[in-house]
């Protein structure tokens, strides 16, 4: 009952979005709305606890892409704000394209058909991008001094 009392806080009357719902590309965006939803219910209501939830993977999934935002309050935000554009934002920063569409269209299959590789293989781009991330972040410091 906790996730979807997130999902009816995140709903957006003037925008009739919820959360970083979208229809993206000819793809929806399900796989990142509920791991979000789910990682949100957790972290509000359960002291973090992620690791009883049946949306598991989705949550450690979701756990990496905040990285990608400079302060994860920012995408609790973005989020409550119904706002999906910035979350393909803060993605594109670092990632590409085809990469965003391959995350979300895998993430977009109903859970018990993504398959253990599958899995792997996301949370091992994210880890990319994430590293990706702080090269360049790393970088602009380096120009700063």
């Amino acid at each position: 009952i906790y996730h979807e009392f997130i999902h009816m806080s995140s709903r957006s009357p003037l925008k009739c979005k919820n959360g970083f719902h979208a229809y993206d590309n000819g793809i929806y965006t399900t796989g990142l709305n509920e791991g979000y939803t789910e990682l949100l219910s957790r972290r509000i209501f359960f002291d973090n606890d992620y690791n009883t939830s049946s949306y598991k993977f989705y949550v450690d999934f979701m756990l990496l892409f905040e990285n990608l935002y400079d302060n994860y309050k920012d995408m609790e935000s973005d989020y409550f704000k119904g706002n999906y554009d910035s979350l393909k934002d803060a993605f594109l920063k670092y990632g590409t394209e085809e990469e965003y569409y391959h995350i979300i269209a895998t993430l977009s299959k109903e859970y018990w058909l993504l398959t253990e590789d599958e899995k792997d293989k996301l949370l091992c781009l994210m880890k990319d991008i994430i590293s990706r991330k702080n090269y360049q972040k790393k970088q602009e410091k380096k120009c700063i001094h």
